[in-house]
């Protein structure tokens, strides 16, 4: 229905998007199969979903994934590179796992957009633990981190242990930032050169922009008025941020 009123862009969102269907014997590719059947010009956009349940549902995901309609955009969350910060978080995953989905995926789909989510001082995580965080990303270089400072939430273990001081806590979550976006601004610079389809999605927070979505679900930022919201439009990627793509209409 969405897509017969002229939707685009569809998202699939959910606390944790592989877990669908595992309560009546369907599953998350399937569901993508049976949307990409339908005969539109629009792209999907699949939210996040935890290592443990993608691993599971690892190759089907990748065939699921390899359609067109499909952004070539994972949103996996690593949390932490430390097996033990991860046992202590009760995560059930492994870093290991973690570098497999990723390796798997980009085996397969290069230019694909990798997004994770880090925590920065949980309370058992050594200077050592964090170290190997710091390593994971010059390894991945994710090309989206959301990172969150630990807070203690009333009721949970982790409330119940010592913290540590805040200003580690802030210390680590500014270091871990730069180096983010030092690895972001050198994986956008690739696109530089990049000719291809943009869907139109959003005004830019500039007058007279607007921000599109390639293929891989990569910001673009073009000139152009309201009228071109909803339409795709060709484009050449002239700049890169740290942030974004920006692009000249062809």
């Amino acid at each position: 229905e969405a897509v017969q009123q002229g939707c685009k862009e569809i998202w699939l969102t959910s606390q944790d998007t592989g877990a669908y269907g595992l309560d009546r014997r369907t599953n998350l590719p399937q569901l993508l199969h049976e949307i990409c059947s339908i005969n539109n010009n629009f792209f999907i956009r699949v939210g996040m979903m935890n290592p443990t349940l993608a691993n599971y549902l690892l190759q089907p995901l990748i065939t699921a994934y390899s359609n067109d309609k499909v952004f070539k955009f994972l949103h996996i969350p690593v949390q932490a590179a430390s097996d033990k910060v991860l046992r202590d978080m009760k995560r059930g995953y492994t870093v290991t796992a973690f570098k497999k989905i990723v390796a798997a995926f980009r085996e397969q789909m290069p230019q694909i957009t990798i997004s994770t989510d880090i925590i920065c001082g949980f309370p058992t995580e050594t200077k050592a633990d964090f170290e190997q965080t710091l390593q994971l990303v010059e390894e991945i270089k994710p090309d989206v981190i959301n990172i969150s400072r630990f807070w203690p939430r009333p009721g949970t273990e982790a409330a119940q242990l010592k913290q540590l001081p805040s200003e580690i806590v802030k210390e680590r979550s500014t270091k871990l930032g730069l180096l983010h976006k030092k690895t972001a601004a050198e994986n956008n610079g690739k696109w530089v050169g990049w000719k291809g389809r943009v869907l139109v999605d959003q005004i830019g927070k500039v007058n007279g922009t607007l921000i599109g979505r390639n293929f891989a679900y990569k910001p673009v930022i073009i000139k152009g008025d309201e009228q071109l919201l909803g339409k795709f439009v060709e484009v050449e990627v002239t700049g890169a941020t740290s942030q974004d793509l920006r692009a000249e209409l062809l």
